[in-house]
C-alpha cells in the first residue's frame, strides 16, 4: 500500500463542554429545528440509520449525506460523499461523528470528522472546514447555555471575490463597512462597538480566532 501524502487522510476533533442536558444536545444536533438554531439556516432530517441528513447555507454551499449511525443521546453520524463514482480514484467520503458523553456532571460533545485528505491539495478545505467546526460548535454552546429551545435565526451570506482575504476583512468590518471599533487590535474580552447601517450596536469580544463577537447577546461571525 502506498505511503504517499494523498493515500492518507486526517481528522479534525473538537470537544466542548455545554451547559445542557444530553437530550437538549440530542435535539439540537439530530432535529431539523435544532440545527437551524446554531448550524445551518436550512435543514432537513430523515431519521435513523439509513435516514439522511440535508444542510444548506444557500446556492452552492448545500448537500445531503447518508445517517450510518443513530443512538439517541449518545452519537449521530453521517458520511459525506464527494465528487462522484466515476472519476478518477472514485468519490471521496468524509464522516461527521457527534459523541455526546458527560464528565464530572457536565455535557461533553465530541465532534469528529475524517476522511480529508493529506495532499496539500486538500490544506485549505481542511483548515476551512476546522475553523467552521470551532466556530459552529461555540455557537451551539452559546445557544444551549443561553437560549436553550428559544427560537433563533441563522443568517448565512455567501459571495465570491477575487479579491484578497485581507483586503475583503478590512473592507467588511473598516470604516467603509461595519465600521468595528480597534477591528486590527481586537482580543478576546475586549469591548466592542460595531455599525449596521444606521443602527449602532455594542457587545463583548469572545474570541478573536473566528471574530466572534456577542451583539445584543446574538452572535456575529466572519471568516
Amino acid at each position: 500500500m502506498s505511503d504517499a501524502p494523498q493515500d492518507r487522510t486526517r481528522a479534525i476533533e473538537i470537544e466542548v463542554e455545554v451547559d445542557a442536558s444530553p437530550e437538549d444536545v440530542w435535539e439540537a444536533i439530530s432535529e431539523a429545528e435544532g440545527i437551524r438554531r446554531w448550524f445551518a439556516p436550512e435543514a432537513r432530517v430523515s431519521p435513523g440509520v439509513g435516514g439522511s441528513i440535508w444542510l444548506s447555507w444557500g446556492e452552492g454551499a448545500e448537500g445531503e449525506a447518508t445517517i450510518d449511525i443513530w443512538e439517541p443521546n449518545k452519537r449521530f453520524r453521517w458520511i459525506e460523499e464527494w465528487g462522484s463514482s466515476e472519476d478518477e480514484g472514485g468519490a471521496t467520503l468524509t464522516v461527521v461523528d457527534f459523541h455526546i458523553g458527560t464528565r464530572g456532571g457536565t455535557t461533553v460533545v465530541r465532534l469528529v470528522h475524517s476522511g480529508f485528505s493529506a495532499s496539500a491539495d486538500w490544506d485549505e478545505y481542511y483548515d476551512a472546514t476546522k475553523a467552521g467546526w470551532t466556530y459552529f460548535l461555540w455557537n451551539l454552546c452559546h445557544y444551549l447555555g443561553r437560549h436553550p429551545g428559544t427560537p433563533r435565526t441563522m443568517i448565512s451570506d455567501r459571495r465570491k471575490t477575487t479579491r484578497p482575504c485581507d483586503e475583503v476583512w478590512a473592507a467588511l468590518l473598516g470604516p467603509a463597512g461595519l465600521d468595528v471599533s480597534s477591528f486590527e487590535t481586537l482580543a478576546a474580552g475586549d469591548d466592542l462597538a460595531l455599525r449596521v447601517g444606521a443602527s449602532s450596536f455594542s457587545g463583548e469580544t469572545d474570541t478573536v480566532q473566528r471574530r466572534l463577537t456577542e451583539l445584543m447577546d446574538g452572535v456575529f461571525g466572519a471568516g
